[in-house]
């Protein structure tokens, strides 16, 4: 028995490098003499595709139910706009972690999902003050000013906690600091 192993080195793509090894695999074992086969064994890709699928399929699951208590409660026009929030946030954090060189992984989906927990949360309370100004008569500009301005300065508050409770992991040095500077 001969075993290869194949790795990869930092930002490459485990996904694609083991559909490559799989696709070799598959074309080698036809051309190889009777009785000699090659053999996929060990594959720790499929636990990073698993998570991907789970945090893909959570995200649109957290998506549609962010959308259908908010239409329930509040208006559909406001659910929309919360529910916006979700892949805005999204792609403006997965190009931050392209720009920054980082890649997804379980530290930065954690980082990821987080975040994503606090972008939508500050989105319902803001959508919430803009709702109650219109119930209380303001035209659709001045409740989303004046629901703005109630609650914009906790909301900017608590996300300006957040930063510096995190931004000192961004400073670690070492093999952690590599993983935990991109969840920061």
């Amino acid at each position: 028995a001969v075993l290869i192993t194949l790795s990869k080195l930092p930002g490459e793509d485990a996904i694609a490098i083991a559909k490559a090894g799989h696709a070799y695999v598959r074309e080698k074992n036809q051309s190889l003499p009777e009785g000699v086969q090659l053999t996929s064994w060990a594959d720790d890709s499929l636990v990073i595709d698993d998570r991907l699928r789970i945090t893909a399929q959570n995200g649109m699951i957290g998506l549609m139910l962010v959308v259908l208590t908010l239409w329930t409660f509040l208006n559909s026009r406001l659910s929309f706009w919360v529910a916006m929030g979700i892949p805005i946030a999204t792609s403006g954090s997965l190009t931050f972690l392209w720009l920054m060189g980082s890649t997804l992984n379980s530290v930065t989906l954690f980082g990821l999902i987080m975040v994503l927990g606090i972008v939508v949360d500050d989105a319902i309370v803001i959508a919430e003050a803009i709702y109650l100004r219109r119930k209380e008569g303001d035209g659709p500009l001045m409740a989303a000013v004046n629901g703005l301005m109630e609650v914009g300065f906790p909301v900017i508050a608590g996300v300006t906690t957040t930063i510096i409770a995190f931004l000192p992991l961004a400073f670690v040095s070492g093999v952690m600091g590599q993983f935990m500077g991109t969840m920061a």
